[in-house]
């Protein structure tokens, strides 16, 4: 009986997550136009519900991994992740397989790339150089060199999918589709040293550029 409890707390988790269904927004009314009288309004897709109905640990009567739940920043300050930068992205669609090759095979790659970008920006964001305006080609070929560079070290930590169908105001169900969220890891020394080695070989074309690449180096002592 308890089993039974947390595995039902469990997929209402899940299904608080993965869900899409949204509060209906105002709108404004707009001017009537003679043109447009007779138009029908658009169906408001925001008040269409989703139902888990299926899900990855549902046959052997598994939980829902705690990560599944939990952003990336959250999951970073947990003991089991302290070592890592973690990456976490979700695709949607009607076949399972499509999604998780789509998801481990092309996008991994690349969106792992982009994070990565994001999160060094953010840190030059924070460096205080004086007039950012006189440093920023710094700071940009700073990332095109991380950008050229290969991006390794990272592995797969797991993965999760639900199947819901998605029910109109009726209870109707109007499609099915499966929902996958995979992790990625990267050992932070391994992307520090990436960061560093980037840093490094982009040399300053003026003094501003100069304080700033000594200011960055500071900052990234304490990883992304």
């Amino acid at each position: 009986m308890k089993k039974f409890i947390l595995i039902a707390v469990s997929l209402v988790l899940v299904m608080a997550l993965f869900s899409c269904a949204g509060s209906p927004q105002s709108q404004t009314a707009e001017p009537e136009q003679p043109e447009r009288e007779t138009m029908e309004e658009p169906p408001n897709t925001q008040l269409r519900e989703t139902v888990v109905v299926d899900h990855k640990n549902a046959t052997f009567g598994g939980d829902v991994p705690f990560w599944v739940t939990e952003e990336p920043g959250a999951l970073e300050e947990d003991p089991m992740f302290e070592d890592y930068y973690v990456f976490m992205f979700e695709e949607t669609g009607q076949s399972l397989n499509g999604v998780k090759t789509w998801a481990n095979n092309f996008q991994a790659m690349s969106e792992i790339s982009r994070l990565i970008e994001t999160r060094v920006q953010e840190k030059f964001a924070g460096a205080e150089v004086g007039d950012r305006d006189m440093v920023e080609g710094y700071f940009e070929r700073v990332v095109k060199s991380l950008s050229d560079a290969e991006v390794s070290g990272y592995r797969k930590h797991g993965d999760y999918w639900v199947l819901v169908n998605v029910l109109d105001e009726d209870g109707n169900v109007i499609e099915s589709e499966y929902r996958y969220r995979v992790l990625y890891k990267m050992p932070r020394e391994r992307l520090d040293q990436l960061v560093q080695a980037a840093i490094d070989e982009t040399e300053p074309e003026t003094e501003e550029e100069v304080t700033a690449k000594e200011r960055v180096k500071e900052i990234m002592e304490g990883g992304l």
